[in-house]
């Protein structure tokens, strides 16, 4: 154990989460963002602060998600919306699964349609269907209107009331009748006709139309996967690596950055060796990284090179046991933002660092 380590690992807080290289392969994925437009990724942005991971076909008559949405950004709109999900859904950022078709309206895609016959010759709506009946006992023939009588259905020709409908041939019962057929007729022209013209109202914005004028269609439901919702939800995070191979003196430094975070905006991941954290590392774009020297497969200062190819801008801070000038020197020079010597009270300041080097002040630890 090292002489600057303060207490044991158990008192320290939990045990770090190294990940290995088979963990890392069912690791969070890296979704590359930059795909989308500015105003693509502005919706997305939305939705995942709202906590909406699932859009619904119906997800606009939901009141209160679409309150919360309009509220945190009034200029939000249904058709706005649902381009950019369906842009986003043809590059692969988000999912989409498609319901069974359904008809809809063409002004709005509403889908709580009301069904109505018109006349084909006079285009009144007031068109109604009409039963063929026969009375097989004494073999008159009729439409529904004409054996009404009340309630009851009544013979017009025998006089006989029919209390049973069947469809056989053969039974020729007195109070039998059957269905022989039907056809539409029309109540303002009297036009009859097997088949009327088909016509819609949209419940929602009252368009009136055509069968042929309709849509008919799966709905869309759009899914934020956990990758693409953790991503975006955690975006403002500050991404910081340890790399040590020594698990307690990893545990440590993850254990004072965690008591000074009281906002809780940093996300602290670990590797135990150089080949680990350069994976880690390119996947995750870390903001900045503890880097141990003396690590078991390579020298930490080749990670060092790697990394700031990787990503220039990164703060990556050297943490050796070995007080040597000239190594210092070569990694300032090879880009490193401080150089610290094991000690407890260098250990300590960590934290204050890290907010130090993202904030752009200088000064010493």
């Amino acid at each position: 154990m090292r002489s600057w380590f303060a207490q044991p690992a158990k008192e320290a807080g939990a045990m770090a989460p190294v990940i290995d290289d088979d963990l890392h392969e069912g690791a969070q994925k890296k979704v590359d963002l930059s795909i989308l437009s500015e105003p693509e990724l502005n919706s997305l942005i939305l939705l995942v602060d709202n906590g909406v991971r699932i859009i619904e076909p119906n997800f606009f008559k939901d009141s209160k998600a679409v309150k919360e949405l309009k509220m945190a950004s009034p200029s939000l709109n249904e058709h706005t919306l649902l381009t950019h999900l369906k842009s986003m859904s043809g590059k692969g950022i988000i999912d989409v699964d498609t319901t069974d078709p359904v008809l809809q309206c063409p002004q709005c895609r509403g889908q709580d349609i009301r069904i109505h016959f018109s006349c084909q010759k006079c285009g009144s709506k007031k068109v109604h269907k009409s039963m063929i009946i026969e009375h097989p006992f004494c073999g008159f023939k009729g439409t529904q209107k004409e054996f009404l009588s009340g309630e009851d259905l009544t013979c017009p020709n025998c006089g006989t009331d029919l209390t049973q409908r069947v469809d056989q041939i053969d039974s020729n019962h007195e109070e039998y009748y059957r269905v022989i057929g039907s056809f539409f007729e029309c109540e303002s022209c009297k036009h009859k006709m097997s088949r009327p013209e088909i016509a819609f109202t949209c419940s929602n914005c009252g368009n009136q139309f055509m069968y042929v004028d309709s849509i008919y269609e799966g709905l869309k439901k759009y899914l934020i996967n956990d990758d693409v919702y953790d991503q975006i939800l955690n975006r403002n995070n500050v991404k910081v690596l340890i790399v040590e191979d020594f698990e307690p003196e990893a545990d440590v430094i993850g254990y004072l950055i965690d008591c000074y975070d009281s906002e809780k905006k940093f996300k602290v991941e670990y590797a135990s060796t150089g080949n680990q954290a350069i994976m880690m590392f390119r996947r995750e774009l870390h903001d900045v990284v503890i880097l141990d020297l003396t690590l078991p497969d390579i020298y930490g200062l080749e990670v060092l090179e790697d990394m700031k190819k990787i990503k220039p801008d990164a703060h990556i801070v050297i943490l050796t046991g070995h007080d040597d000038r000239e190594t210092a020197v070569h990694a300032m020079k090879m880009g490193a933002s401080e150089y610290i010597i094991k000690t407890s009270e260098a250990i300590q300041k960590i934290p204050k660092l890290i907010e130090r080097l993202l904030s752009g002040k200088k000064g010493t630890t």
